[in-house]
């Protein structure tokens, strides 16, 4: 990051959704293909600071697990934090 910025609020993985309910592209060569993400649990909390950092670190770390993160801003200072299964 050149730039020193991130991005306002962490998406899970690129080309993922934040909902359940909408279909998300396979990284899969073939392309096409469509699945989708089971939600774990939704909390939402008041934070501040870098958070998306946060989420970013947490999808780096655990995506071998079939771990995503998402993080939706509802309100200035207070986010909600999604688990999805992928």
């Amino acid at each position: 990051m050149s730039s020193g910025q991130s991005p306002d609020v962490a998406q899970p993985t690129a080309g993922a959704p934040l909902s359940p309910d909408v279909p998300t592209q396979s990284g899969a060569p073939s392309g096409g293909r469509h699945e989708r993400l089971e939600v774990i649990a939704s909390e939402t909390f008041a934070l501040q600071g870098d958070v998306h950092r946060l989420v970013t670190f947490l999808n780096q770390c655990l995506k071998g697990k079939d771990l995503i993160f998402g993080l939706t801003r509802v309100e200035d200072g207070v986010y909600r934090l999604t688990v999805y299964r992928g």
